[in-house]
């Protein structure tokens, strides 16, 4: 039986702000594509300038939703693959030490490996202040540092660290 549980993230807190400067960025290239031409440029290479201009914040506001929507946590047969949209690690079950998860609701993750972070939104690779290699699925204060050994150790949102528990348990039961 295989386990699945993603990472709620709520996109009108984690995100607003990454949201709202791609859209003012937006508005911005569409208001200067109206704009009176200057003497020497091209209509033409200025419609490509702004038009590229254009698609690179739609591209990026894209990819912020999509990756809120995207992370997730799988347990298939005896690995445990935690996902955040580019980056994944594949531990074991046998590594990861659930019973010693302790609260990681204050942790601070300021070095950024590989990952996305903004403001209370923490997926992917990161390090600890003491140097120990983390891979953190959290959006929110409530959340777990659950111990890994020979790897990364795990940072879970308690609502996902709840339902894979739950999960494995229910696997466990005959």
């Amino acid at each position: 039986m295989a386990c699945e549980a993603t990472l709620h993230v709520p996109l009108s807190s984690a995100y607003a702000l990454p949201l709202a400067i791609c859209l003012l960025s937006a508005l911005a290239v569409a208001a200067t594509w109206r704009a009176p031409v200057a003497k020497g440029t091209s209509t033409r290479s200025r419609h490509i300038v702004l038009g590229g201009s254009l698609a690179l914040v739609l591209t990026v506001s894209a990819g912020l939703i999509h990756q809120a929507r995207s992370a997730h946590i799988t347990v298939q047969g005896d690995t445990l693959t935690a996902s955040a949209l580019f980056v994944s690690t594949t531990i074991p079950l046998s590594a990861i030490q659930f019973g010693d998860a302790v609260d990681a609701s204050t942790l601070a993750l300021p070095r950024r490996k590989l990952g996305t972070s903004t403001g209370s939104v923490q997926m992917g690779r990161f390090e600890t202040e003491t140097g120990r290699e983390v891979f953190a699925l959290r959006a929110g204060a409530g959340s777990l540092r659950i111990p890994v050994r020979g790897k990364a150790d795990l940072v879970l949102d308690r609502p996902l660290y709840e339902e894979i528990r739950a999960c494995l348990a229910a696997r466990q039961t005959p």
